[in-house]
C-alpha cells in the first residue's frame, strides 16, 4: 500500500579608501566614470519567515544560541554587480559577530541613522547576499574530497571586481586543470569529509549552518533619498523589495513528519529515548527518505528573478543534469534500536510509561534541497497530486523490518535500499521497475506542495513563476512540509504546508491508501459559502498489469452536525468530470468517485464544490463536527463495502485550525 503524494569596472583605489570604525571601505564605482559624486549606503538584513512567538517578528542577524539553528547567521557576503553588464564591482564577506551586528542590524524607520556604510556611485545595480557559505559544501567528484573542500571554500573570493556575476550560475570560476569544476552550481548537502558516506542526515550546526541567500535586481541608487547619503554618519537606507529589509531565504526545505502512537518511551540513564517505531497492525518499521536531491545551489532557482544567467533554469534536471544527482536512501529511524531524533525534538520523563500499549507520537524533522520537477501529464487538473515518476520525487517510506532489514548493522545492514556499489554512482536504481519493486514493499508518501500558486502565507517568500509547469511534488526552498501519519485499517496522512515554522497557514490534504482528498477551505470560512473538494487515486496497476485497488468506488456524503445526511448543503459545480457520479437531482447530497476503469488509472481525479449557501441550523458546517463521510465500496454498484474498511470522517476545522491541529475522528 502506498501514497504518492516538487559596471562598471570596480577599482580598489587606495587613494580613495576611507577609514571609519577601524574598517577600510572601498569606494564602489568612480566619479570619473560616473561623473557624479558617490553616496553612502547602509543595509539592514533579517531572515525570512522566522518564528514570531516570544521574539521579534523579524529576527535580526544572529549566531546566538537563543536563535533556532536553522535561523542563525554566522557569515554574510554582499556582492554588487552592474545590472546592465553583470560586471561585479563589489564583493565583501563579514564573518565576525560584532561586525555582523553593526553592519546589517539596523534600527527600523526612514529617519533612523544607520551604521557601517559603504560608498557607492549612483546607478542601477544587482545586490547579491550569501549567508553561511560555510565549509566543505563542494565535493562533486569522488576521490580527494579534502582538496575539493578547499577549492569550494575559495570560490566566492574568486568573484573579484571585474569578473562577471554569470559565474555564479555556470560555475566557471577556476581555470586550467580545474576549469571543468562547477562549485557554485553543484553544492552538496552531505557533510563532505574524507571517508564519510554521502547517505547521512543533514542537521544545521555551527560548522555547517543553514545556507541562505537573497537577490535584488535592478536597484536604482539615487544621489539622495530622504536627505540621506551625503555623509558617513547618516547614510542612505538600502531599499530591498519595496521596504528597508533584506530578507534572507533558506536554501533548504524543512520536512516534519509525526507518526502517531508508534513508539515507546523509555529511560536510559537520565535520558528519555524513543524505542523502535511499531504499529499494532504494521509491526516494527523504519522511516526512510528516498530520492533526496544531492545537489543544491544558492541562486540557481526560478524563485529568484535574476539577470545574466547563461541559460534558463526551470527544473532540477536543467541544473543538475547528471546521473549522480539523487541519493536513493537516507535512513531517518532504525529497526531494532532507538529511533533517530532531530536535535530540536525532546521527550519528557513524565511521558515514559511501563505499558507496552502506551505508544507515543514520534516526531522528526529533516532538510532537503529545493527540487523542481516538471509536471507530468497525469498530475491531474487543476491540482492533482500524481508525480508521474516516483523515482524522481522525494518519498517518505515506512519500511517493514521483515521486508527491508534482514539484520541491523547500521548503514551497512542488509537492506533493499542500498546505494549502487560504485562510489559516486547515486542514481536511484538501475531502472524504474527496480525502483518500484522496492517501493511496493513499503508504505510510501510523496513530499510536495499542494498549491504551487501559493496563496498569501504572510511572508515575502519568492513565488514560483509559471506554477503550471511544475509537478505538485516539487519542493520549494524556505517552505515547511508537515505530515501527520496514523495507522488504521489503512494508513491515513494529514498534509499541511507551512511558511517555515510549525504554525500552518495553508490548506490540508487527507490522504489514505490508494486515494487522497483535499478540502481547499477546511475551516469552511469562505464568504461565498462554497469550497472545493478534490479527490484523486494515487496509483494504478502494478508492473505485471494487475490492479492493486481494494475499492471500486469511493462515496462522499454531506453530513449535518448530528451525523445525519445534510438536508440543505449540497454538491455543486460538478462540471464534466467523468469520474464523479452524483445523486440524481439538482442538489445532490452525495457524490461517488470512480469506476473500474478510471480507478485503475494513475492520477484519475475529480473535483466539485461543497455548497452551503442555503444551510442553516444543524445543517451549517460547524467546527469540530463531521462534514463528510467517506465510504469505500468493493463493487461499482456500491452494494458491498470493502471488507474491514469502516467509513472515515472529515471534520470541520475551527477558525483557529491554523494553530490547532484537529485529528480525524
Amino acid at each position: 500500500m502506498k501514497l504518492s503524494f516538487q559596471k562598471y569596472a570596480f577599482a580598489l583605489l587606495a587613494s580613495l579608501a576611507l577609514v571609519s570604525c577601524a574598517k577600510d571601505y572601498a569606494l564602489v564605482g568612480t566619479e570619473r566614470e560616473k561623473g557624479r559624486e558617490p553616496i553612502w549606503l547602509s543595509t539592514r538584513v533579517t531572515v525570512q519567515g522566522t518564528r514570531a512567538s516570544g521574539r521579534q517578528a523579524n529576527l535580526a542577524l544572529s549566531s546566538s544560541s537563543n536563535t533556532d539553528m536553522d535561523s542563525r547567521v554566522y557569515t554574510l557576503r554582499m556582492i554588487i554587480s552592474d545590472s546592465h553588464t553583470g560586471e561585479i564591482i563589489y564583493n565583501e564577506k563579514v564573518d565576525r559577530a560584532q561586525e555582523l551586528e553593526e553592519r546589517f542590524t539596523q534600527y527600523p524607520g526612514e529617519n533612523a541613522r544607520w551604521r557601517r556604510p559603504i560608498q557607492i556611485t549612483p546607478g542601477i545595480y544587482d545586490f547579491w547576499f550569501v549567508a553561511n557559505e560555510g565549509s566543505n559544501w563542494f565535493a562533486p567528484v569522488p576521490g580527494n574530497h579534502d582538496r575539493m573542500n578547499v577549492l569550494g571554500n575559495q570560490v566566492w573570493d574568486k568573484l573579484t571586481p571585474g569578473t562577471n556575476i554569470a559565474r555564479i550560475f555556470d560555475g566557471k570560476v577556476f581555470t586550467g586543470s580545474e576549469a571543468h569544476l562547477a562549485p557554485l552550481a553543484h553544492l552538496d548537502i552531505a557533510p563532505y569529509k574524507y571517508g564519510q558516506d554521502r547517505i547521512v542526515v543533514y542537521e544545521p550546526n555551527a560548522e555547517r549552518p543553514m545556507p541562505m541567500s537573497a537577490v535584488y535586481r535592478n536597484v536604482e541608487i539615487n544621489n539622495t533619498r530622504n536627505n540621506k547619503g551625503t555623509s558617513e554618519q547618516d547614510p542612505q537606507h538600502f531599499i530591498a523589495g519595496g521596504d528597508e529589509v533584506v530578507k534572507l531565504v533558506r536554501c533548504m526545505a524543512k520536512v516534519t513528519y509525526q507518526i502517531e502512537k508508534a513508539t515507546r518511551l523509555e529511560l536510559s540513564g537520565n535520558k528519555v529515548v524513543a524505542k523502535p517505531l511499531e504499529w499494532p497492525v504494521f509491526g516494527p518499521f523504519a522511516t526512510l527518505v528516498l530520492n533526496r536531491p544531492r545537489y543544491w545551489s544558492f541562486f540557481n532557482t526560478p524563485l529568484f528573478e535574476m539577470n545574466h544567467t547563461p541559460r534558463e533554469f526551470k527544473f532540477y534536471d536543467d541544473i543538475f543534469a547528471d546521473d549522480q544527482s539523487r541519493i536513493p536512501m537516507v535512513r531517518m529511524s532504525s529497526v531494532g534500536r532507538d529511533a533517530y531524533l532531530s536535535n530540536d525534538i525532546t521527550y519528557q520523563r513524565n511521558e515514559v510509561s511501563t505499558s507496552a500499549t502506551d505508544l507515543k507520537t514520534y516526531r522528526c524533522s529533516f532538510y532537503v534541497p529545493e527540487l523542481l520537477l516538471e509536471r507530468h501529464p497525469l498530475d491531474g487538473e487543476p491540482n492533482g497530486g500524481f508525480s508521474g515518476a516516483r523515482n524522481k520525487s522525494v518519498l517518505l517510506a515506512l519500511a517493514p523490518s521483515s521486508a527491508v532489514f534482514a539484520n541491523e548493522r547500521g548503514y551497512n545492514g542488509v537492506t533493499l535500499w542500498t546505494k549502487n556499489p560504485a562510489e559516486g554512482n547515486y542514481s536511484p536504481f538501475a531502472n524504474e521497475d527496480d525502483f518500484n519493486e522496492k517501493v511496493d514493499e513499503c508504505k510510501v508518501l510523496g513530499i510536495g506542495t499542494m498549491d504551487l500558486t501559493e496563496r498569501n502565507d504572510n511572508t515575502d517568500n519568492p513565488r514560483l513563476p509559471n506554477p503550471q509547469w511544475y509537478s505538485k511534488f516539487s519542493i520549494l526552498r524556505n517552505r515547511h512540509y508537515v505530515y501527520t501519519i496514523r495507522e488504521r485499517d489503512r494508513m491515513v496522512v494529514d498534509v499541511r504546508i507551512a511558511p517555515w515554522e510549525t504554525d500552518v497557514e495553508q490548506g490540508e490534504v487527507h490522504s489514505f491508501d490508494e486515494f487522497q482528498v483535499e478540502v481547499l477551505d477546511p475551516s469552511f470560512s469562505n464568504a461565498t459559502k462554497k469550497t472545493k473538494l478534490r479527490f484523486q487515486t494515487t496509483f494504478g496497476k502494478n508492473s505485471q498489469g494487475y490492479n492493486r485497488h481494494l475499492f471500486a468506488k469511493v462515496k462522499f456524503t454531506l453530513l449535518n452536525q448530528n451525523g445525519g445526511v445534510n438536508q440543505q448543503a449540497y454538491f455543486s459545480n460538478l462540471g464534466n468530470v467523468q469520474q464523479v457520479q452524483a445523486e440524481s437531482g439538482n442538489k445532490p447530497k452525495w457524490v461517488a468517485f470512480g469506476n473500474w476503469e478510471d480507478v485503475h488509472f494513475d492520477g484519475g481525479f475529480g473535483e466539485c464544490e461543497i455548497n452551503w449557501t442555503e444551510a442553516s441550523g444543524i445543517n451549517m458546517p460547524n467546527p469540530g463536527n463531521n462534514i463528510l463521510k467517506v465510504e469505500f465500496f468493493a463493487d461499482p454498484e456500491m452494494t458491498r463495502l470493502v471488507k474491514d474498511s469502516p467509513a472515515l470522517y472529515i471534520s470541520v476545522r475551527g477558525a483557529n485550525w491554523k494553530e490547532e491541529f484537529r485529528k480525524l475522528k
